[in-house]
């Protein structure tokens, strides 16, 4: 692979010295998120069109997510550093993911009560604002937050493997990455039965510990939590997580050649096993919507190989859609609510779908853009001045 030579060093992402191609990467992300929630909202029979199907089909929202996580296993690792104080990495997560997301639950909160008389629990909104309330079996106040119960947890596990000093070692990153991909494949597996394998191991494992009323279940089987509650996705998520962690140390030429060809061996996993899988079950059941379940995975790491290392783009609205891509994540359910919930707005959106989206669209980074610069920017410079004086006590600095 020819890899990308860049002025930047992944391991450490000064305000001054950003990796500009990764901002575009997440502005990609956050887009295709965007189109894909903007056109299964759409009302009637142009959420049914041509257009709308095929953004369905393809998933472009699975496809965003996918980047995102990518993203996020490709940089996250580069905030840990050797000597810190161990606070340092978990209060700057803390200002760069929390104050810009509380703005948002209040900005959801009086949007729904004001436009769609939709109102919240008080312990829905307390269990909402730790960012843990999937854990504690509550609803989402907006539908977006379940991808930070994913985030919160890699942040764990990238921490934990930091505590053991493995986070610099290619092989523990490509096992890790290895290891949820056989669980996500087993899920799969599980559901389409493209070699039914998955199923025999269930029922084997049933005929021992599940009672006849209860056995072949996805509730009652011999991997915990894998095949249910989505958490044999979330398995997909991390794999691909650790991937991007994997492929850091290869874009800081940290990885020898035994490295980079398990790594080209973990990516055939993706790119030539997972779409075997697919068609498989395609020729079997004719579906199309299967490229949701196989090919939006494959196709969000072929796009991130290719933009990150290739064949990078610059552009200056690219790059500030991705700095402020996170409000832009936060916000977009918000205006495409609103958009939606007026008939005459929601007819307009409906005859003409293209310039909806990109009125949702310029909306949507405008408020991003108000969000990050008030909020996120200066909790990120709050929480580095923190640090700073953290770091000096220890003599880290």
């Amino acid at each position: 692979m020819k890899i990308f030579k860049g002025n930047f060093n992944v391991k450490r992402l000064p305000a001054n010295n950003r990796l500009h191609h990764i901002d575009a990467l997440r502005a990609i992300a956050a887009l295709c998120v965007v189109i894909m929630h903007f056109y299964t909202g759409l009302p009637g029979g142009a959420a049914s069109s041509a257009l709308a199907g095929n953004v369905q089909v393809l998933d472009f929202g699975r496809i965003g997510v996918v980047l995102f996580f990518t993203i996020s296993g490709f940089v996250i690792p580069g905030s840990l550093q050797p000597g810190e104080h161990k606070g340092v990495f978990w209060i700057r997560r803390f200002f760069r993911l929390y104050p810009a997301y509380w703005v948002s639950i209040c900005a959801v909160i009086l949007a729904q009560w004001l436009f769609l008389d939709t109102t919240f629990s008080l312990r829905q909104i307390l269990a909402n604002i730790t960012m843990l309330q999937n854990f504690m079996h509550f609803e989402n106040i907006q539908g977006v937050y379940w991808t930070l119960k994913v985030e919160l947890i890699f942040y764990v596990m990238v921490y934990l493997a930091f505590c053991c000093h493995l986070l610099e070692k290619p092989a523990f990153l490509l096992a890790a990455s290895a290891f949820f991909f056989v669980i996500f494949v087993f899920y799969l597996d599980y559901w389409t039965g493209v070699t039914t394998l998955a199923h025999r191991f269930i029922e084997f494992a049933n005929l021992s510990h599940v009672s006849d009323a209860h056995g072949g279940t996805a509730d009652n089987h011999p991997l915990p939590g894998a095949l249910n509650m989505n958490w044999g996705n979330f398995s997909g998520y991390f794999s691909v997580m650790f991937l991007g962690a994997a492929l850091r140390l290869w874009f800081i030429g940290k990885m020898n050649r035994a490295d980079k060809f398990a790594t080209g061996i973990l990516a055939l996993g993706w790119f030539v096993l997972l779409p075997a899988m697919g068609m498989i079950v395609y020729v079997r059941t004719q579906d199309v919507g299967l490229f949701s379940m196989y090919g939006s995975w494959s196709t969000a790491l072929a796009l991130f190989m290719i933009l990150a290392f290739l064949s990078p783009i610059r552009s200056k609205i690219m790059v500030w859609l991705g700095v402020v891509s996170y409000s832009l994540y936060l916000l977009h359910p918000l205006v495409i609510d609103t958009l939606f919930a007026f008939h005459v707005t929601a007819a307009w959106a409906a005859a003409y779908p293209l310039l909806a989206l990109l009125f949702c669209i310029i909306i949507s980074a405008a408020l991003a853009g108000c969000l990050y610069h008030t909020v996120e920017r200066t909790a990120v410079n709050i929480a580095r001045q923190l640090t700073k004086g953290l770091s000096i006590r220890n003599g880290n600095l």
